[in-house]
């Protein structure tokens, strides 16, 4: 999505406040991604520090227990994992199989991403 989509989009969330809070938190998929998981997994950087920013859950979990952390971090997609943990996403959430953000980065061999959520969970210690 380029800039022009993202000032559609903002244009809409100004016209139609309480329509659009409730549009982005709600799935858009069978599955139960929601938008944010969504940009997440693509690696949509403007849209999903757009969507973070007025989202009032980023811990949101699919119908599998995925969240944006897991789906982004699963995907290599390392600026929004940065982005999701620096708003507040609960890095130690799991999916329905028990497994973390964490977990995903190691099994896709993203180094810096796996890294990074190991810094985060020591100062979180």
């Amino acid at each position: 999505m380029g800039d022009d989509k993202i000032s559609q989009v903002a244009e809409l969330h100004h016209k139609y406040p309480v329509e659009f809070a409730e549009m982005i938190e709600k799935p858009i998929h069978s599955n139960g991604n929601t938008m944010l998981m969504r940009a997440a997994k693509y690696g949509s950087g403007q849209v999903a520090k757009y969507l973070i920013s007025n989202m009032k859950d980023i811990n949101q979990q699919s119908n599998s227990g995925y969240n944006a952390l897991i789906l982004a971090a699963y995907n290599n997609k390392f600026e929004i994992v940065k982005m999701l943990v620096a708003t507040g996403c609960d890095i130690t959430l799991k999916d329905k199989s028990s497994r973390t953000a964490l977990y995903y980065a190691k099994e896709c061999g993203n180094t810096a991403i796996v890294e990074y959520l190991e810094n985060t969970q020591q100062q979180v210690r």
